[in-house]
């Protein structure tokens, strides 16, 4: 029986073996192994940051902008798909230098707690955590914690700046990142904190390792909030949760100075709210405009100037318009003048009825021996200086500087007064000391042998900026060239300088192509001859930056008042000039005291003949100036001149 039995066995197993050859055992391992792709992220039990038991951050499993990434070691994996086989996860993730890693995942009986795997689906598997509860009684632990904490609600989101630009994407969910300029931060609990009350900072990690912090600060409103990358005490900047809700700009803004000198800047600071781009406009300033938030601008010019502001965002503009708020002073001038009347006196202090000092200190005339003297102008000394004098009185003769320069703090100029017949003489003057900073220009002409040349620059000046030159055609003869001066003829005073006994007088002035020509004749003060000299000329361009008037008295034989060429009053009062008898005349300026000034007088016209101020003084609101001119020979004559007063400040 038993036999039987066992003979029945191996005829069992004959069969099964007969129809085992028959079958395609390949093709059936391959259908038992074959498994499908699934598009998308794994099961959302695997999203999350994952930790080590001993408390190590090792993975972060999540999306950004349905882009599905694993982390592990600052590199980013990212996915598409995966395969599930026997309870694993394969997902196979591409950084984006492109290096592949496997990665298999499976879950766990404890939750919270899964294992995942870099070496196969059935080896080398890692339990992580997310806050590791390796076993009941730690994730009970744990949920007695505290929970993670979080930036607060209203900083999430998508943040838009006043431009309507998207700037900052702020999650802190199942992803916890800050994006910026196409950049992704990564954070953690640990990485935010409260440095301020109302502040909250936020320290994240790109995928490079690059570090940044970012400092959020509540808005005026929900759509709103203040984010700085510099600190939490500045460079905040508002930013919104759509562009609709941008607040509509508000210019303001503020200069440094409203009061200037020309030549002087200020810098204006912009204190407007929610810009996105500025347009400045500066009436008088250079620039005249600029698109700067803090622009610095200059001004070069005298004058009462507006200043607008407009500034613009994504949703609209605003202006400011401040009219009259830029004041540019006309600059301080140095100078003073003094009528020198003791001719014979050997010390004295000027008539404080018709001097001037700017500087304050005291003039005084010093007289050394006849027709020699010194007069000192207390405390000021200066680097570039002019002298001008007239001869004052009813005695003919002449007047020259002989030198000026400092002497300490004080500026002194050497005067020589001449008889007729050149010889040195007491006779009274009247002298006008000035620095830069005027309308107008100076020069002191040295070399009166030359054929042309460019005077010292230490002892010339022209507000227009360019360098006046001199030419000399012949003895006694040279031409002034003070370029870019414009249309304005103002006025023209010259005196004879240096140890020669000579006067010096004006042929005539006039513009070309801009630039301000002056015909200048030099005669012996004795024998009326022409011969070379050196001189002093005064431009006065305009009078405003002081108080004063002048005039070109062109009509010598007019017996009646009339207006004179090139006048100019700064009290807007009229001039007139009329003849009183021979070789004197009388010059009214409207509006302007007889005291509290001096007076300048120049010989005009192609002859020998000179102008002296015989006396001036106050006639109701008007001033009266009695004016001699003279021939070579000592004789009153009709003559020509020009004539200029100026007062103290």
């Amino acid at each position: 029986m038993k036999i039987l039995i066992l003979g029945m066995r191996l005829l069992a197993l004959l069969f099964f073996l007969i129809s085992l050859q028959s079958c395609d055992l390949e093709d059936l391992l391959e259908d038992d192994d074959q498994t499908e792709s699934i598009s998308g992220s794994i099961p959302s039990i695997f999203v999350g940051s994952w930790y080590s038991e001993s408390g190590t951050y090792l993975y972060e499993i999540g999306s950004i902008n349905s882009d599905y990434f694993i982390m592990t070691g600052n590199a980013e994996y990212y996915y598409d798909e995966y395969t599930f086989l026997d309870d694993v996860y394969e997902v196979e993730g591409r950084s984006a230098s492109g290096s592949s890693k496997d990665f298999y995942l499976r879950t766990t009986s404890v939750s919270g707690v899964i294992e995942i795997s870099q070496v196969s689906a059935s080896s080398g598997y890692t339990k992580v955590s997310e806050g590791w509860a390796a076993d009941e009684e730690e994730e009970e632990e744990e949920e007695e914690e505290e929970p993670l904490e979080r930036i607060p609600d209203e900083y999430l989101g998508t943040w838009y700046n006043v431009s309507g630009v998207h700037i900052f994407t702020v999650e802190d969910d199942i992803s916890r990142y800050i994006q910026t300029n196409n950049i992704v931060y990564y954070f953690d609990d640990e990485n935010i904190s409260e440095p301020a009350s109302g502040i909250t900072e936020v320290v994240g990690t790109s995928t490079g390792g690059s570090v940044k912090q970012f400092y959020f600060s509540a808005g005026s409103s929900s759509s709103q909030v203040e984010i700085s990358t510099t600190s939490y005490t500045e460079g905040f900047n508002y930013y919104w949760n759509s562009i609709s809700a941008i607040s509509t700009p508000v210019a303001q803004f503020s200069a440094s100075s409203q009061s200037i000198e020309p030549g002087q800047e200020i810098t204006f600071t912009d204190e407007s709210m929610f810009v996105g781009s500025y347009e400045w406009t500066f009436e008088g300033g250079t620039p005249s405009s600029s698109t700067e938030k803090n622009p610095v601008v200059t001004y070069d010019s005298p004058g009462i100037f507006d200043v607008t502001l407009k500034v613009t965002n994504a949703v609209g503009s605003d202006t400011e318009v401040k009219n009259d708020h830029i004041t540019v002073e006309s600059p301080k001038v140095i100078r003073g003048f003094a009528w020198c009347g003791n001719p014979t006196t050997s010390s004295y202090t000027a008539n404080s009825g018709y001097s001037f000092n700017s500087e304050g200190g005291s003039i005084t005339i010093s007289r050394s021996t006849t027709g020699s003297y010194a007069v000192t102008f207390g405390g000021m000394a200066m680097s570039n200086s002019h002298v001008q004098e007239s001869l004052y009185g009813t005695s003919e003769g002449a007047v020259r500087v002989l030198s000026w320069g400092n002497s300490g703090a004080d500026l002194v100029a050497n005067v020589r007064t001449f008889d007729n017949a050149a010889n040195l003489a007491d006779r009274s003057f009247t002298i006008f000391v000035t620095g830069e900073g005027f309308e107008g220009a100076y020069l002191y002409a040295d070399q009166e042998s030359s054929g042309g040349y460019t005077p010292d620059t230490s002892k010339s000046y022209n507000s227009s900026g360019g360098s006046p030159t001199i030419s000399s055609p012949s003895v006694g003869t040279y031409t002034v060239t003070i370029p870019d001066v414009g249309d304005n003829l103002g006025n023209v005073q010259v005196t004879a300088s240096n140890a020669v006994s000579a006067i010096a007088k004006i042929n005539s002035w006039y513009v070309s192509n801009g630039d301000l020509k002056v015909e200048v004749r030099t005669y012996h003060s004795g024998t009326g001859d022409l011969k070379d000299a050196k001189f002093n000329l005064l431009f006065t361009k305009s009078l405003t930056n002081m108080t004063g008037a002048y005039c070109w008295a062109d009509l010598e034989t007019a017996g009646s008042a009339y207006t004179p060429l090139r006048t100019g009053n700064s009290s807007g009062g009229g001039i007139t000039s009329q003849k009183v008898s021979t070789g004197m005349y009388e010059v009214t300026i409207k509006q302007q005291a007889g005291s509290g000034n001096t007076i300048l007088v120049t010989g005009y016209g192609a002859n020998n003949n000179k102008a002296v101020i015989r006396s001036w003084s106050t006639n109701g609101d008007d001033m009266i100036a009695t004016v001699n001119t003279y021939n070579s020979a000592g004789t009153l004559t009709d003559a020509e001149f020009t004539l200029f007063t100026i007062y103290g400040d």
